[in-house]
């Protein structure tokens, strides 16, 4: 697969999907924070928090567009050499996650004509012990912030993949979740599209814990099919394993 060829529709819109709706939290969100000291705590940029484009390159030397473009290379690579039937362990590495998303998430939304809110600056994920947070940077009415959505990624006997939502931070105020959440599809200040879509329900659905992100352990990628039988968050990266099935 040629650097520049996409993954799939479905994958692209499901993740894309996920993201604009993290994104609308934040948006929500900057509604909600108090004055004084919870002003203070907002307005603190997390300590993990690196603006895109000032992460330091790898040994190296590569910059962000490399970076991103090697793991969608990588990803084909492993795919393409996997013996079928056989189980195979790899990592991700969170500053190459970023990456991607700094500089070719924004290519699937464009190729599906999928508008990333203005409001919007920069997105970044972290990964810890069993945990992911998705952080944005809003602007809106003057002011910027990072809004911290963190997420639990499990896979269930079944092999389902669920990602329910544990906290909520905007800078480093912690606000309630399920509040902000129930806020999304009513919200003003939320395109009347967005509020009326029901990727927007599922999304929210997920968060919330109501309903996994995918409902069947089999993906297609690359025209093959992927099973993931495992899945783990530890300190900067993501410990994964993946089977390519038998073709018929």
């Amino acid at each position: 697969m040629a650097a520049d060829v996409p993954p799939p529709r479905h994958a692209r819109l499901r993740l894309a999907r996920l993201w604009l709706i993290g994104a609308a939290i934040g948006i929500v969100t900057l509604g909600c924070v108090v004055g004084g000291a919870g002003a203070l705590l907002a307005h603190a940029t997390p300590g993990w928090w690196v603006e895109p484009g000032e992460a330091a390159a790898t040994e190296t030397g590569s910059n962000a567009a490399e970076r991103g473009r090697a793991v969608e290379e990588a990803i084909s690579h492993l795919l393409s050499s996997a013996k079928p039937g056989t189980v195979t362990r790899t990592a991700l590495y969170e500053s190459d996650a970023n990456a991607w998303l700094e500089t070719r998430l924004p290519r699937w939304l464009e190729a599906e004509e999928t508008p990333w809110p203005d409001e919007v600056s920069a997105l970044r994920m972290r990964s810890g012990e069993g945990t992911l947070r998705l952080a944005v940077r809003v602007t809106t009415e003057g002011w910027s912030r990072v809004v911290t959505l963190t997420v639990e990624p499990r896979l269930d006997a079944e092999g389902r993949l669920w990602a329910p939502a544990r906290a909520l931070h905007v800078g480093r105020l912690r606000l309630p979740l399920g509040l902000i959440l129930g806020e999304i599809e009513t919200s003003n200040r939320l395109p009347a599209q967005w509020r009326d879509d029901p990727r927007t329900r599922f999304a929210v659905s997920v968060f919330a814990g109501d309903a996994p992100l995918v409902e069947s352990p089999v993906v297609r990628i690359d025209e093959r099919r992927v099973r993931l039988p495992a899945l783990e968050c530890v300190p900067e990266r993501f410990d994964l394993a993946y089977e390519v099935e038998r073709r018929d």
